[in-house]
């Protein structure tokens, strides 16, 4: 009888060189993404009375910046930061960008 080499399916050659590869990427990539350190994003608020600020880091701002960083999965770490609304209103036209709670897109 002959030696007849087998060969193997596609299917076969389509997972070892193309799906565990990617799979291995994609998980190597994940898990340096957790590793990284949060990038930082800034809350600004011109709401500086009660209830959004109570006191030195207290009241629903606060709490709203401390609620963000803990959804994101270390993703971003969200910083209050007060600030007055003529100096918001410049941030706006700027290239910065942040995160600006209590507020309404139309009242800019």
């Amino acid at each position: 009888m002959k030696n007849k080499t087998m060969r193997r399916p596609f299917c076969v050659y389509l997972w070892t060189y193309a799906v565990l590869p990617a799979l291995f990427i994609a998980l190597v990539g994940l898990s340096r993404a957790q590793a990284a350190e949060p990038q930082a994003v800034n809350l600004y608020t011109y709401h500086t009375h009660q209830p959004f600020i109570t006191g030195n880091g207290e009241g629903m701002t606060y709490d709203l910046a401390a609620f963000l960083s803990q959804r994101s999965n270390g993703a971003y770490n969200f910083k209050v930061v007060p600030s007055s609304r003529p100096r918001i209103n410049r941030l706006i036209e700027s290239d910065r960008w942040g995160v600006i709670p209590w507020v309404n897109p139309k009242w800019f």
